[in-house]
C-alpha cells in the first residue's frame, strides 16, 4: 500500500524502547470495511493506519481488545449501554481514560478526516 498521509508513522515503526507497530493485511481492512462501512472503502488515512499499525500501535491505545473488530464492537456496545448514538458512519481508533473516552473519525469526511473525541457520560467534577 502506498502511504500518503502517515509517512512519519511509516518511517518510525519502532520506538526507542523497542515497541514496534504491527499492521493488518489489506484483506483484513476490506473485511472491516464490509462490517463497519457497508463495504465502502475507508478514508485513505485510516487504511494507512490499519495497514501500518492496526494490530499494535505505540501511538494509539486499543484497550484490552485483541482485534480492530473487537474494538469497534466494544465502543458500539458502550454507546448503546449509555443510550448515546452516533448517526453517521464512524470508526474508533483509540480508547483512553479507563475506556470512558475514545477518539474516532467520521467515514464520510474525505481521505484525511479530522479526529473527534467522545465520552460515554459526563465525567464527575473534582
Amino acid at each position: 500500500m502506498k502511504i500518503r498521509y502517515l509517512n512519519k508513522l511509516k518511517n518510525a515503526p519502532t520506538r526507542p524502547d523497542l515497541m514496534t507497530n504491527e499492521g493488518i493485511s489489506e484483506n483484513e481492512i476490506i473485511q472491516l470495511e464490509s462490517s463497519f462501512n457497508n463495504g465502502m472503502m475507508f478514508p485513505k488515512a485510516l487504511r494507512e493506519l490499519l495497514y501500518l499499525a492496526g494490530d499494535f500501535c505505540y501511538v494509539c491505545d486499543f484497550g484490552l481488545t485483541d482485534t480492530q473488530e473487537e474494538l469497534q464492537l466494544f465502543v458500539r456496545g458502550n454507546i448503546d449501554y449509555y443510550n448515546k448514538s452516533i448517526v453517521r458512519p464512524f470508526y474508533v481508533f483509540d480508547i483512553y481514560n479507563a475506556r470512558e473516552q475514545f477518539l474516532f473519525i467520521y467515514l464520510d469526511e474525505g481521505d484525511n478526516p479530522p479526529i473527534y473525541a467522545a465520552q460515554y457520560c459526563k465525567l464527575p467534577q473534582k
